[in-house]
């Protein structure tokens, strides 16, 4: 580990942390990841972080214990779209490729105080209810526009 670079490592952890999830289908607690992988407590949060952010796990939250369960594989680069009212705030758009086919992860992202972006909210929609989905929205935001 110690010759790979920042970079490799990054991936290394990621690529063996989404290994123990796709292996536990019930789903994993971080406590278990460490178990399973000897990485430290502050590794595998950040990457688990991370991971979900990504999209490409998600994170549910059972009383006071978080699962983690695998999501599926990002696909090419996000697709970036800027708010038009609120600086700071952008839309990320993640295509993934899981056991249960193709979805897009759409986040909200924010400014902090700090100048960083931290994720606000998204929403996960399979590829098959896309087209649907926009069709619905933009029926939706039509409508609501034109009521005031």
């Amino acid at each position: 580990m110690k010759s790979f670079s920042p970079r490799d490592r990054v991936e290394y952890y990621d690529k063996v942390i989404l290994e123990v999830l796709r292996a536990n289908s019930g789903g994993a607690t971080a406590p278990e990841v460490e178990e399973a992988t000897n990485f430290y407590r502050r590794t595998v949060a950040q990457h688990l972080s991370r991971l979900v952010e990504r999209g490409e796990a998600i994170s549910i939250q059972r009383g006071k214990i978080t699962m983690y369960y695998p999501n599926g594989d990002v696909v090419g680069k996000p697709f970036v779209i800027p708010s038009k009212i609120r600086d700071g705030r952008q839309y990320v758009v993640n295509k993934l490729k899981g056991k249960d086919g193709v979805s897009y992860y759409i986040q909200l992202k924010e400014l902090d105080a700090y100048r960083t972006l931290r994720i606000k909210g998204g929403i996960l929609v399979d590829k098959g209810d896309l087209e649907h989905f926009i069709k619905n929205i933009n029926t939706y935001g039509a409508q609501e526009y034109r009521d005031g």
